[in-house]
């Protein structure tokens, strides 16, 4: 098993890099543009995000496929893959939560495992939010903190030709202002009212 310590797939470090040297922005293919702004934004709220919750590992992508930023430890020799399979398995829940008439903004997939749970996420029209948690982790509060993620990686993508100040990751999981032991209790019992 190869396991990777970092915090961008190769591939999204390069068409970073060459989005920054250039100063241009970077066009996914759902249709998203991000500037290199953006794009380094959104890493720092992703990297937020997994040392926050605490999570294993963290992908983003665009629902195409197309990986965005990577975050967290991962053993996933194929993240493009990954990347894909995810933007199927988002628009598969979305249609069957169509079907039943339970769809809504920014809901959450659940996938329990052995050692680790999985969650994805809608991050807007064009992202998709992925991570993987260890089971000693409350999903409450998962949960929240991926909503919460993608309110503001939304946030993000309606900035366009802001300033470096309007940029800033507005992540706030209210961690300084709340007992801990409150955020629990709250997000179990907001995870078994919906």
């Amino acid at each position: 098993m190869n396991t990777h310590s970092c915090s961008q797939d190769e591939s999204v470090k390069r068409a970073r890099r060459n989005a920054i040297k250039t100063k241009e922005a970077l066009t996914l293919r759902s249709g998203l543009t991000l500037s290199a702004q953006q794009a380094d934004t959104i890493t720092e709220i992703l990297s937020d995000m997994v040392a926050r919750i605490p999570a294993r590992f963290a992908l983003l992508s665009d629902t195409c496929g197309q990986i965005v930023a990577v975050s967290g430890e991962h053993d996933h020799s194929n993240l493009e893959a990954l990347s894909t399979l995810m933007a199927s398995d988002l628009a598969a829940s979305q249609e069957i939560a169509r079907l039943t008439g339970e769809y809504g903004q920014q809901q959450i997939s659940f996938r329990e495992g052995k050692q680790a749970c999985s969650l994805i996420a809608e991050a807007g029209q064009h992202l998709i939010l992925f991570a993987q948690i260890g089971n000693d982790v409350p999903i409450g509060w998962a949960r929240m903190a991926l909503l919460r993620t993608s309110e503001a990686l939304v946030e993000v993508q309606n900035c366009s030709d802001n300033t470096e100040d309007d940029m800033e990751p507005r992540l706030d999981l209210e961690m300084d202002t709340e007992v801990l032991s409150d955020l629990f209790k709250n997000s179990l019992d907001d995870l078994w009212m919906e």
